[in-house]
Formats: C-alpha cells, sequence, structure tokens
C-alpha cells in the first residue's frame, strides 16, 4: 500500500482512503456552500422557481465572489 504525506500538513494518507483535504481548505469550502446556499436562498425568495437552478447557482457565486473581492469580511 502506498504511503502519502501531504506537504501542507503533514497528513498520512494511504492509497485506499478517500481523497486528502487539509482542514483549512474543509472549512473553505463548507463555509462557501453555506454561503452560496444562503444567497440560493434569498434569490429563490426573489425570482421564486422562474430561473434554472444552475442560473441561480452561477449567480450566487458571482455575488459572493463580488463581496469577497470587496474585503467585507475584515469590517
Amino acid at each position: 500500500m502506498a504511503r502519502y504525506e501531504c506537504e501542507r500538513c503533514n497528513a498520512v494518507c494511504f492509497t485506499t482512503d478517500p481523497p486528502h483535504l487539509c482542514k483549512d481548505i474543509q472549512k473553505r469550502l463548507i463555509r462557501q456552500e453555506k454561503q452560496r446556499d444562503a444567497v440560493v436562498a434569498i434569490l429563490e425568495d426573489h425570482y421564486g422557481y422562474e430561473l434554472d437552478g444552475i442560473l441561480i447557482i452561477n449567480l450566487a457565486e458571482k455575488i459572493i465572489e463580488r463581496l469577497n473581492k470587496l474585503n467585507l469580511h475584515q469590517d
């Protein structure tokens, strides 16, 4: 069995384990998913289901990206 050690966090993984995600990356992905779900809920409340699901997700991700560029989370 092959042994893999992550260069970022020094976690030791083996090939039979699920793919490794460093804890900080995993937390970031979870946070982004929560942000996207919140924006999708707002868009669905406003537009109903008139918009395609993929379109709503794309809009939500663009809104979050724009807000993150403004560094509002640091205020």
